[in-house]
């Protein structure tokens, strides 16, 4: 009979320990919502709402009162980030009714600081000093140290908002000391940093730039990010007071780049309002408009994310599966009492019979959970690689977006750069033609036919420059508006030639340069003729340009490597001129560079027909590129299209 008792005693034992296991998980369970609800609190407030929620109506079904008051603080919280400060109070008192009911002097003393906190944020400084005051007695009489140092610095920050700046620098001065034996990196920087804040307040900026740089040293030692962020703020406040705006203007910019790293919507508004003020002592106003603007660009930041309402639905429901087990476990607890109520006064045999049956069904319900939960942790797999999938696409989308926007500002810098190339070159030829104009209608009594005839040939050399600089932007024009027409055709090449170097036979006969057409005449091309045309022409002028007096000019082709499409030829004209260096050779063909320099002969330039000439060759699958040495001649090279019978 004792070792029927002693079996009994063990079953008991075992239903009571799995129970109390059990009853255990979901504490731990609860405490994970609720931690990771705050985690998120301050950045995605209405997501950590909805998720504390769950945490209170968890702790409410399990007689978890501890959990129901921790999260009634931590959703007040949430909705104090969220500028809620109304309904924030009402769950900080709740919370501090449940932890007073609870004996819980510890819970009682957050829950003040966060109520203080509330009344100050309402304006309500002297009332949040009285609470702040009162619970720095309670914290003394439980040697709360850490505890002690916050309530210290909360009293700074309520002097502080009410503008008692002496006073609020001695409670800071004792959050710093106090928190010196709990040996709180984090804390002790944000002390520093407030200290500093307060002395920059002072006018006191030696002393206020001495904290400030400590904070800043011990928040990147422990890499506090947002610490940081703060320090980098506090740094600019304090470069911005001096007057040195470009370093005040470098902190914020950190500063900023960290709070959109850490993804809190209100920190980037504050930095992003400072760094505009900043940027406008600076002059650039477009920067300011951009900074002051940057709420509203990071507003998409702050919705709601499917991927957490799935985690979140999946602990509530592994909550609920496991009330599903404790209930099953309780009942079979129940009818092991009653059975064993009845059995007295029967049998070893039957009470033996009760006990292993009832053994077997602990083991039963055991395994189905066991099973339940293998398909559960399944489920969260699946869930996890949807998750990471969907955090890759993500991921993705937003380097999508970044190359875009660094491909727009790209062509924006290009567009500018191109505006004030054409600006300066249309300029200069214009100042001539016009200077010509005014002494030739101011003055026309007293030239002579010889001053006369001078004049027109220089109005008429200035008219030539300034027709081929607008057609040549005319035509750059038609390009980049896609109004161009591509229209191929097949060509004899040594008659593109031979018309065009009868255009330029005049200019080249002036300068005493020899032009030699060296391409055979049974070589074909299919191009776009009036494209090509500009290209040749625009390279022997060129040439022709920066070649001195006796020089010569040579126009070759031949076949060389195919491209993926068609058979190519390499046209080539080489002169023997004054060639250019590698600096002015590496940027020959980019549109945010200005290369333009004058001829021989003085002979104006400006550099855009070889930015056409670049945009023509590419239209035809080609490439084109120069070889140069300074003093020794130039060859440009160009391919296109052969054509084959």
């Amino acid at each position: 009979m004792y070792k029927n008792i002693k079996i009994l005693c063990i079953l008991i034992f075992f239903v009571t320990y799995v129970i109390m296991v059990a009853n255990n998980n979901i504490q731990i369970q609860i405490d994970s919502i609720i931690k990771y609800g705050s985690s998120i609190s301050n950045s995605q407030s209405s997501k950590a709402i909805i998720i504390i929620d769950s945490a209170i109506q968890l702790s409410r079904q399990y007689a978890y009162p501890k959990g129901e008051a921790e999260a009634l603080r931590k959703k007040g919280l949430a909705l104090f980030y969220a500028i809620n400060y109304d309904e924030a109070l009402k769950l900080f008192l709740e919370s501090k009714e449940k932890y007073e009911e609870l004996k819980d002097t510890f819970g009682i003393a957050k829950a003040n600081n966060m109520i203080a906190i509330t009344y100050g944020y309402h304006g309500l400084h002297q009332k949040s000093l009285q609470i702040h005051h009162d619970n720095l007695h309670l914290q003394m009489k439980i040697n709360d140290w850490e505890g002690i140092s916050t309530t210290y610095n909360n009293i700074g920050v309520e002097l502080k908002d009410l503008n008692k700046l002496d006073e609020a620098l001695t409670y800071y001065k004792k959050a710093l000391e106090y928190e010196k034996r709990n040996k709180d990196s984090i804390s002790l920087s944000r002390y520093y940093d407030n200290i500093g804040s307060i002395f920059l307040n002072l006018g006191q900026k030696d002393s206020a730039i001495h904290y400030i740089n400590i904070a800043l040293e011990m928040r990147y030692k422990i890499n506090d990010i947002q610490g940081i962020k703060g320090s980098l703020e506090s740094l600019g406040d304090y470069y911005f007071s001096i007057g040195k705006y470009n370093l005040a203007k470098n902190a914020q910019v950190k500063s900023l780049d960290l709070a959109k790293k850490i993804g809190i919507v209100y920190e980037i508004s504050s930095i992003s309002n400072k760094l505009g003020v900043t940027y406008a002592k600076l002059g650039q106003f477009k920067l300011a408009y951009e900074a002051l603007h940057l709420h509203n660009l990071m507003q998409d930041s702050i919705d709601a994310n499917e991927t957490n309402d799935r985690i979140t639905k999946l602990e509530i429901n592994n909550a609920l599966q496991n009330e599903k087990q404790i209930r099953k476990l309780l009942i079979e607890k129940n009818e092991i009492e009653k059975d064993l109520e009845k059995s007295k006064g029967r049998d070893l045999l039957f009470i033996l019979i009760t006990v292993s049956f009832s053994f077997l069904i602990i083991i039963s319900v055991i395994w189905i959970n066991l099973k339940k939960n293998k398909k559960l942790n399944m489920e969260l797999l699946k869930i996890q690689d949807e998750i990471i999938n969907q955090n890759e696409e993500i991921t993705a989308q937003h380097e999508s977006i970044s190359e875009q926007n660094e491909l727009l500002s790209k062509l924006n810098t290009e567009k500018d750069k191109f505006f004030s190339i054409i600006a300066h070159d249309l300029k200069s030829p214009f100042s001539g033609f016009m200077g010509l104009t005014k002494e030739l209608a101011e003055n026309y009594q007293i030239f002579d036919s010889e001053d006369i005839k001078e004049y027109a040939t220089n109005l008429q050399e200035s008219a030539v420059t300034l027709y081929r600089l607008l057609e040549n932007l005319l035509e750059w024009s038609r390009i980049q508006r896609g109004v161009t027409q591509f229209n191929l055709d097949i060509c004899n090449v040594n008659y593109i030639v031979k018309q065009n170097i009868h255009i330029q036979l005049e200019v080249a006969r002036q300068k005493e340069i020899e032009l030699i057409n060296n391409i055979p005449d049974n070589i074909y091309a299919q191009i776009d003729v009036s494209m090509i045309n500009i290209v040749i022409r625009n390279l022997m002028s060129n040439s022709i340009k920066f070649t001195p007096r006796g020089g010569k000019i040579e126009i070759s082709a031949k076949p060389t490597k195919s491209n993926l499409v068609n058979q190519l030829l390499e046209i080539s004209i080489k002169d023997n001129g004054i060639g250019m260096n590698e600096k002015i050779k590496n940027n020959l063909f980019k549109i945010d560079e200005k290369v333009s320099r004058p001829g021989t002969e003085n002979e104006p330039s400006t550099g855009l027909g070889l930015l056409l000439c670049k945009e023509f060759v590419e239209k035809h699958d080609g490439e084109i590129w120069v070889e140069s040495k300074e003093g020794e001649g130039s060859t440009f090279f160009f391919t296109i299209p052969q054509y084959s019978n």
